[in-house]
């Protein structure tokens, strides 16, 4: 799996959610996992892609890190 994080300041959760569901949307993508965690500065969302490639096209249109999971590292889509 592909995980892609995106945070955003504060703890709004409807506009990120919007934004991430009206591209996966256009895109008739199916993410494979969705998860989120409430920070004290942050709303942290964590997205899981069956693909690498859908997963850094969601990453680079939502602003969002692809995780490489294999390598320890991540990097900015």
């Amino acid at each position: 799996m592909h995980e892609v994080e995106v945070r955003r300041p504060g703890d709004d959760i409807a506009g990120p959610m919007a934004q991430m569901r009206t591209w996966l949307d256009a895109k008739a993508v199916r993410p494979a996992m969705f998860r989120m965690s409430l920070l004290p500065s942050a709303t942290v969302f964590y997205v899981e892609f069956s693909t690498t490639r859908e997963a850094r096209a969601f990453a680079r249109a939502v602003g969002g890190t692809l995780s490489l999971e294999s390598k320890g590292q991540t990097q900015a889509a």
